[in-house]
């Protein structure tokens, strides 16, 4: 049997490359912003289970550290020693502070992360690309807690305490607490200082503050014109309109979680795009058009 000139292996590859192009384009062409596709794919068990035993062994570090390098109570001398792992380390009293300053700050970014991660992979939505943010959190949450630190010492005290006068457990709970809310301590201090400081000026691809809106999933996955779908996410309430490939359609029903509309004629496969005031929240799976 010979084979037709639309069904030969060149068309085939002809084929799969255009569906390849069509997918890059829907991919970029969310509110004529460049939308990238690093990390848009979903983690798996294995990584999962990864990152949750490397959060759980960083999380019993960082509280052995504290518990082996914080300092005898009654102790006011200007140097403890203390032994970690091990060998013998000996810490000036300044030194254990910045120490167990840092740690709490640690810790209070792990439990951010901790919090999270069970969050997101509890609800089978945890991609790739949030991955970063949770190796990075107790990073920043040791660098704040350092700079609130630094803060309060130089600001607040005015150098009147000396290290063996200040309350250790004070210091450890407020570092905590700055890196498990990171994100209010890093707007708190630019609130603060920004009445000192010229405002920086906001770059081309600067995020707005408010909640972002999330498109999570349409069922059905593919259907017909005038198939009725529902899109499920969060902070979609302000929706008004949902762009198909190629068509446009009015969201009919519409709550802070699900969207519902009709798949108009003339749509295409691609993604669906929703349209909420000057905003445009872009599906992360392609719907068929059959």
């Amino acid at each position: 049997m010979s084979s037709s000139p639309g069904g030969g292996p060149g068309m085939g590859r002809f084929l799969a490359g255009r569906d390849r192009k069509r997918a890059a384009e829907d991919r970029h062409s969310a509110a004529g912003s460049e939308y990238s596709s690093v990390g848009e794919t979903f983690v798996g068990a294995l990584g999962i289970a990864m990152v949750s035993g490397i959060m759980l062994a960083a999380l019993i570090l960082t509280v052995y550290c504290l518990i082996a390098l914080w300092p005898p109570s009654g102790v006011t001398t200007a140097t403890t020693p203390d032994h970690l792992f091990g060998a013998r380390v000996i810490l000036g009293r300044d030194q254990q502070l910045f120490v167990i300053v840092a740690l709490a700050g640690t810790l209070g970014g792990l439990i951010h992360s901790a919090r999270s991660l069970y969050w997101y992979a509890g609800n089978r939505i945890l991609r790739r690309s949030w991955l970063l943010m949770y190796f990075s959190l107790p990073f920043v949450g040791a660098a704040l807690a350092l700079v609130f630190y630094v803060v309060l010492r130089g600001g607040l005290l005015t150098g009147q305490a000396t290290a063996t006068q200040v309350n250790f457990y004070g210091f450890a709970a407020i570092s905590a607490l700055v890196g498990l809310f990171s994100s209010e301590t890093a707007e708190n201090l630019r609130t603060v200082f920004s009445t000192v400081f010229a405002p920086a000026l906001a770059g081309r691809d600067r995020l707005a503050g408010e909640v972002m809106a999330v498109a999570l999933r349409v069922e059905p996955e593919a259907g017909t014109a005038g198939t009725t779908v529902t899109i499920t996410g969060r902070s979609l309430s302000g929706t008004t309109d949902v762009l198909f490939r190629g068509a446009s359609a009015s969201a009919t029903v519409v709550s802070d979680t699900e969207v519902t509309t009709q798949v108009p004629i003339g749509a295409s496969t691609g993604r669906i795009r929703l349209v909420l005031g000057d905003k445009i929240v872009s599906m992360p799976d392609v719907f068929r058009v059959e």
